[in-house]
């Protein structure tokens, strides 16, 4: 776990939607999670910046770490199999959301592109309402869809093979 930004106060630019948001920019190995919680003083917001491992048990402990500061809502990129264990940790845990974003939204994003700025924006537009998660299906019809994409791709090789 480390502070790359440290914990920030700024004045909000909107009003908040959800008052204690993550935003979470995944990579192979480690995970950048940006917090943002009402500040000490009127309209005023904190960002903290938090990093972990991809390790799952490593991963059940950060959904733990989100729920001390009182995150109910988190957002992360659905940038395909290295989101599906953070997703999981996520699930185990009681949020009242976790919205996945098409990665096309999160490349909008204006400004220095660096891990922990991404998470805080993430964060940012989240907690405005700006941004909307994806679909996320439920543990049995994702079972569903992920055998009936395996039975194509062994369909189509079965075709080309012949």
């Amino acid at each position: 776990m480390e502070d790359e930004l440290g914990s920030s106060e700024s004045p909000s630019r909107c009003r908040a939607l959800h008052e204690r948001v993550a935003g979470i920019d995944v990579h192979e190995d480690m995970i950048k999670i940006g917090i943002r919680t009402p500040g000490h003083r009127a309209w005023t917001r904190t960002s903290e910046v938090l990093e972990y491992k991809t390790f799952y048990g490593v991963l059940q402990k950060m959904a733990a770490d989100l729920r001390e500061p009182g995150v109910t809502h988190v957002v992360m990129e659905a940038g395909g199999a290295h989101t599906e264990p953070v997703c999981y940790a996520l699930a185990e845990r009681d949020f009242t959301q976790v919205a996945m974003i098409n990665p096309a939204h999160a490349k909008a994003l204006k400004g220095h592109k660096t891990d922990a700025r991404d998470a805080i924006r993430l964060a940012e537009l989240f907690e405005c309402g700006l941004l909307h998660g994806s679909y996320i299906p439920s543990a049995e019809p994702k079972e569903i869809r992920d055998l009936t994409r395996y039975r194509t791709k062994t369909v189509q090789a079965r075709t080309s093979e012949v």
